[in-house]
């Protein structure tokens, strides 16, 4: 659980800096700190014999967050974007990435899914497909002539596109025994 936390502020409240060190996403002390934290929360639950359900669900949502802040920290270190949030909310390159970051997870989470037969993480990455499509209506829809808006609605159409070839939603369990 502290990991767990552990991880959520550090995401949060860190901009990765470690100088004089030079920055790369996901090769630096602090991605590579709270990857090292992950795995081992994962062995940890596949020990105590609990690697399904919930705590594992909490473990990708930990995941996800980790994902979204190297995404942040790479625009604030080669973007000139401040670590704030007022800044990345109204930052247009900032948020047409976490746009195609987040159907791209839906993608990923989809087919998966769809490969194993699975039907919550699909479900789960639909449900991140309609957080999407109300972000681009709600915020991406508000710049709707700049170019970078224009990258986010085409980047995700065309993803949705791919999401319905390669991951059509799993069969329902059988509720009932054969007869």
């Amino acid at each position: 659980i502290g990991l767990g936390a552990w991880t959520l502020v550090a995401n949060l409240a860190s901009d990765g800096s470690a100088a004089p060190l030079p920055h790369l996403p996901l090769f630096n002390p602090l991605d590579l700190g709270i990857a090292l934290a992950l795995v081992a929360i994962v062995l940890w639950l596949r020990l105590a014999g609990r690697a399904g359900g919930w705590p594992l669900g909490l473990v990708a949502v930990a995941g996800f967050v980790w994902l979204n802040a190297m995404l942040v920290r790479a625009f604030h270190h080669y973007g000139d974007v401040p670590y704030r949030f007022d800044a990345w909310a109204g930052s247009l390159a900032v948020q047409t990435g976490i746009t195609l970051l987040w159907t791209t997870t839906a993608l990923v989470s989809m087919w998966l899914a769809a490969r194993r037969g699975a039907r919550l993480p699909w479900i789960a990455g639909a449900a991140l497909l309609a957080a999407v499509l109300l972000k681009l209506l709600v915020v991406d829809l508000s710049g709707s002539g700049t170019v970078t808006r224009i990258v986010s609605f085409i980047g995700v159409g065309v993803l949705m596109l791919v999401i319905g070839y390669v991951a059509p939603p799993p069969a329902k369990e059988s509720q009932h025994a054969p007869a």
